[in-house]
C-alpha cells in the first residue's frame, strides 16, 4: 500500500487496526482504520465497508431447476452468463457470483432490496486472475471513487465471497 510518496519505505511493516465510532446518523456501528507503519512513514486506509456471503450451490441449482433462464436473466449480466456457461461445471461459478453480489451490497451498506439491482453489479473473473467488480447505475453512484477488493472461493457444496470497500485517499 503506497504512502503519499507512492511507495512503501523501510523493511519493517506493522499493521494496526482500530475502530472509531461514527457520529449519530452515520452509516454503521463504526469505521475501521487500518494503519501501515513502515519505517518513518505512516499510511492509512479507511475501510468503508466489509461484506461476506456464503451460498449453498444446491440452492442455486434449485433456482435453475425452478426458474431456468428467468433466474439467470434477473441475476447475472450477459458477460457473467457467457463465462459460467463456458465451464464444464457452471453452478459453482454462478454461486460464487451470487455470493459476490450479496457481499458487495452488504459492504456498500444497501443490501439488494430495491436500492441496487442485481445486474448493476458484474463480477469479472476468468478463474485464473484476481476477480474484480464492475458497477453501473445506482451501484456506481453509491460506490463513487472508492476501491473494491473481492475474493471468491468454492467447494463442491458451497461458494463464498468477501468484499472490502476502501475509502479513496483524500
Amino acid at each position: 500500500m503506497p504512502c503519499a510518496s507512492g511507495h512503501l519505505q523501510g523493511s519493517a511493516v506493522q499493521l494496526r487496526s482500530t475502530s472509531r465510532a461514527e457520529p449519530a446518523g452515520g452509516r454503521g456501528a463504526g469505521v475501521e482504520d487500518l494503519r501501515l507503519e513502515t519505517g518513518s512513514q505512516r499510511c492509512a486506509a479507511v475501510i468503508f465497508g466489509i461484506g461476506i456471503d456464503l451460498v449453498e450451490i444446491a440452492r442455486i441449482r434449485a433456482s435453475f431447476d425452478r426458474f431456468g433462464t428467468r433466474f439467470t436473466r434477473r441475476i447475472y449480466t450477459e458477460r457473467e452468463t457467457s463465462f459460467c456457461e463456458s465451464l464444464a461445471d457452471k453452478l459453482p461459478s454462478y454461486a460464487a457470483r451470487f455470493a459476490a453480489k450479496e457481499a458487495f451490497s452488504k459492504a456498500l451498506g444497501t443490501g439488494l432490496r430495491g436500492v441496487v439491482a442485481w445486474r448493476e453489479i458484474e463480477i469479472n473473473d476468468n478463474e485464473r486472475t484476481r476477480p474484480t467488480i464492475a458497477v453501473q447505475g445506482r451501484a456506481k453512484l453509491l460506490l463513487g471513487d472508492r476501491s473494491v477488493y473481492l475474493s471468491l472461493s468454492h467447494t463442491r457444496d458451497y461458494a463464498t465471497a468477501i468484499v472490502v470497500i476502501e475509502e479513496s485517499p483524500r
